[in-house]
């Protein structure tokens, strides 16, 4: 046999691992290298802190506070006037004075910082401006307008009653027909502070009444304390427009204001029995 007979025939088998091979490439491995990455590759990125979307609900929060805001601010700004809420700005009135001649007494000089017009102004701004404007002008056909008002440049008794107890149903005024609701004030203000807000109505406006005293808001109110609801237009008519006699300064007491349903005569024999007495 020769030499070439004996040799051994060529082998494909590829040489095993670490057997020498330069590359150490394991040619006998028979697994697919995508079988093996797939579950790695089905994997989800990891999330990163700060791409999160914002919640619908929290936008259509933000989007109601921003509006409610607005429209507070528009009804309640007072016009964004630098003078609303000072206290300095505003006519000197005083409340032994007329609309005409406002002639103080000796001791009535007040300062600008108890002006009570001027409180009336910030008064009527935080409590009324939201019906009747802060220009006084109010909505057409919701609520009236306090310029050349008939109620606000009456005898004064139909406006502190008004003011008190509030009012409903349809209303006739000098700027046109209304059928609406008024809040009272009366539990919500005290006798101050509701002479001080219809003391500067009746100055403002183009308005130009006499002055309301506390003492005259509190005499209707006792004359009225029976009263529980708000007043129709023809009930509050039926009412004396008069206010009563301002107190006089030797410390007399005003004259007293029969209440609704009283006889003024009867009243009047009272007040001669217990003179005569």
């Amino acid at each position: 046999m020769s030499e070439k007979d004996t040799e051994q025939p060529f082998s494909h088998k590829a040489p095993a691992l670490n057997e020498g091979h330069p590359s150490n490439i394991d040619y006998a491995e028979e697994r697919s290298i995508l079988a093996l990455h797939s579950p790695v590759m089905r994997e989800q990125s990891e999330p990163r802190d700060g791409s999160e979307p914002l919640s619908l609900w929290l936008v259509g929060f933000c989007f109601v506070v921003l509006f409610w805001g607005g429209m507070y601010l528009g009804q309640y700004s007072a016009g964004f006037g630098s003078s609303a809420f000072d206290e300095r700005v505003g006519a000197p009135m005083y409340l032994g004075g007329t609309a005409s001649g406002m002639a103080p007494s000796a001791n009535s000089a007040l300062s600008k910082a108890d002006d009570p017009i001027a409180r009336g102004k910030r008064l009527f701004v935080a409590n009324c401006a939201s019906c009747h404007q802060s220009t006084g002008l109010g909505q057409p056909g919701v609520y009236p307008s306090l310029h050349g008002s008939n109620v606000v440049n009456g005898g004064g008794g139909h406006l502190v009653r008004l003011v008190l107890f509030g009012a409903q149903g349809p209303w006739t005024a000098k700027s046109g027909q209304y059928n609406n609701a008024m809040t009272a004030w009366g539990s919500a203000l005290n006798d101050k502070q509701i002479s001080q807000i219809l003391s500067y109505i009746r100055q403002d406006f183009e308005n130009s009444a006499p002055p309301i005293t506390p003492e005259q808001v509190a005499a209707i109110r006792e004359a009225e304390k029976s009263r529980r609801t708000p007043w129709t237009y023809d009930e509050l008519m039926a009412t004396p427009d008069e206010l009563p006699e301002p107190a006089d300064p030797n410390g007399s007491s005003p004259t007293s204001q029969p209440a609704r349903g009283e006889n003024p005569a009867s009243l009047e024999s009272t007040i001669v029995v217990q003179a005569d007495s």
